[in-house]
């Protein structure tokens, strides 16, 4: 019975940890907002806020999810994983207010987050005090700070810790809760659109397994059973939001496997290693209002892709003096494996495993494995702090203060015993010297800061290394300092600001020309340079002129049409098209995009080409040329006829003669089939074929009726998809590419009546089946995990009974 009952306490106080490291996170994360303040960083304002904007959109006009009319010019949604339409959270975050929509979505997944690395903590034997500052420590850290800053990435935060505490607790006991929570984990990171944090929980699931077996062969084939029970269960039922992005994806750069060099595009490079101890060493400005980063290194445009890794001297040291623990041996593999991962290109192991594992090439940017690293990291750190308290632990306390005090004087001493400010700087930020003179007047600033900084990673090192020397009731409170550090050095890291959805785009006084309303083409150069308004500058300014102008998706918030398709379902032929249009200025690249107008810097387009004036336009580049807006002259209509229409076999052949065509009866006479089905080689002239006409039953649906008789490819002004399908008097007629970027139909005679395209979801079919599948899994880990634990006694011989 007392053991019952301290059971009882201590999952109670575990339930309390949980609460508390939830609560308090929301409650920090939340204090801007109660002053006016919202979080918008670039990727999450420019990409998150768009979405969120043409989901509204669709909502209110009741026009279903498949298509976007505004971005890509009917470009996939629901396809789309990114946009998380069937992600329970985005629900939540729909029913608010914009800005608040996006803010309270990286509160809600930190908050699980902090609540999921308690548990983790607990299944690490952790008292919990330390699984509490442990779950606190997580969500402050920096690299997972650093996740919101990236839109939908921040899924991560919350069910990769969940779905690692999960399987351990469920392997150790069996039981419907962790179960449940495994299931709900891995359903949630897929339907999330983080098919990277999936591939993180297989082989969490995976590690853990195997460890399990070895210990426990005799009681492990009932908790491996569950697992798996549990994991597949989860996966079929977020496997629901790839099914229209199977066939998608076939148009754009992820068909095959990424080539090498992009799959280890933005990995934890030797650049940003000083910001793993020193808070906000990249991204802190100085008085010229750059980042040290970019003046530490003239030749980069951008920071890196986690710029904040940021935990601390305290973390670091300490999780490097735990590796070898016993207690913490599984979390310290992960940590391993996740930090080499994570260095990409860095070293050869990563590129060597790339190379034999080519299913990991799927996935971009290794810096996104330092996720499960900071996790990793801070559970041996946090266990090593915790046995500080015990007096068996001496040894391990002599090695922590030997090595704590080692770091501190490598890191004072690199910056003060060095003969100049270059030569340090140069040594603490891994650069050359030459580079660090470049910096010029800036050096004593960039010094002194990194002097700054330096100090405060040290300071909670040093308050660690009094309290493990003061005695045992001082030392189980080491834990908080680590927290303390990592939620003092958080808002470096984040960027807040007023409301932007406020500010009005000035394009949306752009007059309608022709059919329909204007659609624009944005030079990409608008996007890689440094636009600022007046003589305004700076990260909220850059958002401010993103609005202004609709870059990315934020058009979708000002009914802003645009033909750029910001996303992984981006068809090679978009991107290659905009590619011209930025290169070489190309008025026949915006004609072949469908797009009335161009908004690009004065003089970004060929002649000839008409420049409307705009007094609410008043943007300026770095070379402090004008933002104009220029006129397309023969833009593609809603409807077309493609005359003579000449099939082209491949991409690159189909992208020289676009780009050659003069007019737009050439533009529209390249046709290509990239998706191979058949009955799209047979191409009829069209000669014909009179006025062409169109109704619109949603971004989805349409009916083209062409005046005249005989056969010929009917074309229709959208983006061309795998879902698009073609029929006519209810027979179905093949379905082919015009311009590389708008869709068509093969009609043998146009006297039969319209053509009605309608654009299905593709493999829907596979759905039911999925949803079946989870139902059963779940069902089958209901029943198994209701069974007593251990083996069943034998039964008695009736002789002895």
């Amino acid at each position: 019975m007392e053991f019952r009952q301290a059971s009882r306490r201590r999952k109670a106080a575990y339930r309390r940890a949980m609460l508390a490291a939830s609560g308090i996170t929301a409650a920090l994360l939340s204090l801007p907002l109660a002053f006016g303040f919202y979080y918008f960083e670039r990727d999450l304002a420019q990409y998150e806020a768009g979405i969120l904007c043409e989901l509204k959109n669709r909502i209110a006009e009741g026009t279903g999810f498949l298509l976007s009319p505004w971005l890509g010019n009917g470009a996939p949604l629901l396809a789309d994983p990114q946009a998380q339409i069937l992600y329970p959270i985005r629900w939540l975050t729909l029913l608010v207010p914009a800005p608040l929509e996006l803010s309270l979505g990286l509160i809600v997944h930190l908050s699980i987050g902090a609540a999921a690395m308690v548990w983790l903590g607990q299944s690490f034997r952790l008292r919990p005090l330390s699984a509490a500052c442990l779950g606190l420590a997580f969500a402050f850290s920096g690299t997972v700070i650093d996740l919101a800053k990236h839109s939908c990435y921040v899924v991560a935060a919350a069910w990769v810790p969940l779905a690692w505490a999960s399987v351990r607790m469920l392997l150790r006991r069996p039981s419907p809760w962790p179960a449940a929570a495994l299931a709900v984990a891995s359903a949630g990171v897929l339907l999330g659109g983080e098919l990277q944090s999936y591939g993180v929980i297989l082989g969490l699931v995976v590690l853990e397994a195997c460890s399990h077996w070895f210990r426990r062969r005799g009681r492990a084939r009932r908790a491996l059973l569950l697992a798996v029970a549990s994991a597949g269960a989860g996966t079929a039922l977020g496997a629901v939001a790839w099914v229209g992005a199977y066939q998608e994806v076939a148009l754009t750069a992820r068909a095959g496997l990424l080539a090498l060099r992009d799959a280890l595009y933005w990995g934890f490079s030797h650049d940003a290693w000083i910001a793993l101890i020193a808070p906000g060493a990249l991204v802190e400005r100085v008085s010229t209002g750059a980042d040290a980063m970019l003046l530490l290194h003239p030749g980069m445009k951008t920071v890196p892709w986690n710029p904040t890794p940021y935990l601390g001297l305290l973390v670091v040291t300490a999780a490097v003096v735990g590796l070898g623990r016993r207690q913490v041996r599984t979390a310290a593999l992960v940590a391993t494996l996740g930090l080499v991962a994570s260095l990409g290109a860095e070293t050869p192991i990563f590129p060597w495993v790339l190379k034999y594992l080519s299913p990991l090439r799927e996935f971009r940017f290794p810096a996104k494995y330092l996720t499960i690293t900071t996790a990793a990291a801070l559970v041996v750190a946090a266990s090593l702090l915790q046995s500080c308290g015990r007096a068996k632990a001496r040894h391990l306390r002599l090695a922590f203060l030997l090595a704590g005090g080692l770091a501190v004087a490598l890191q004072t001493g690199a910056a003060f015993a060095a003969r100049d400010r270059a030569t340090s700087l140069a040594f603490l930020y891994g650069v050359s010297s030459s580079a660090v003179e470049h910096a010029g007047a800036m050096l004593p600033e960039l010094s002194n800061q990194l002097f700054r900084q330096m100090m405060q990673a040290a300071a909670f090192l040093a308050l660690a290394l009094i309290l493990i020397g003061i005695g045992r009731k001082a030392r189980r409170y080491a834990g908080i300092l680590v927290a303390a550090d990592l939620i003092i050095a958080a808002p470096g890291a984040i960027e807040v600001g007023p409301n932007f959805f406020d500010i009005s785009s000035p394009l949306r006084e752009v007059p309608a020309s022709g059919e329909g309303g204007p659609i624009f083409c944005m030079d990409e150069s608008l996007w890689n340079v440094s636009l600022r308004q007046g003589s305004q500058s700076g990260t909220w300014e850059q958002i401010m002129v993103a609005k202004g102008l609709g870059i990315y998706t934020l058009n979708a918030c000002d009914r802003i049409r645009s033909v750029f398709n910001y996303s992984a379902l981006q068809t090679n032929l978009n991107l290659r098209l905009f590619d011209v249009l930025r290169v070489r200025h190309s008025l026949s690249a915006a004609r072949a995009l469908g797009c009335t107008h161009v908004v690009a810097p004065s003089g970004g387009l060929e002649q000839p080409a008409t420049v409307l004036d705009l007094p609410g336009l008043h943007f300026l580049s770095d070379d402090n040329q004008a933002v104009q807006v220029f006129v397309v002259s023969e833009p593609l209509p809603i409807g077309f006829v493609s005359r003579r229409p000449a099939l082209v076999s491949s991409e690159k052949e189909l992208l020289r003669r676009l780009v050659g065509s003069q007019a737009l009866v050439d533009t529209v006479a390249l046709v290509d089939n990239p998706l191979h089905r058949p009955g799209g080689d047979s191409l009829p002239e069209g000669m014909n074929i009179g006025e062409v006409s169109v109704r619109w039953f949603g971004p989805d649906r349409a009916s083209v009726d062409a005046k005249g008789t005989g056969g010929g490819v009917i074309g229709l002004r959208t983006s061309f998809q795998a879902g698009w399908t073609a029929t006519q008097a209810g027979r179905s007629l093949p379905v082919v590419r015009v311009t590389g970027q708008h869709v068509a139909a093969v009609v043998e005679d146009v006297a039969a009546g319209p053509v009605d395209f309608a654009y299905l979801l593709p493999n829907a079919w596979a759905i039911p089946p999925l949803l079946a599948l989870s139902a059963l899994l779940a069902y089958s880990v209901w029943r198994v995990s209701r069974r007593p634990w251990g083996r069943s006694p034998s039964p008695v011989p009736k002789g002895l009974a």
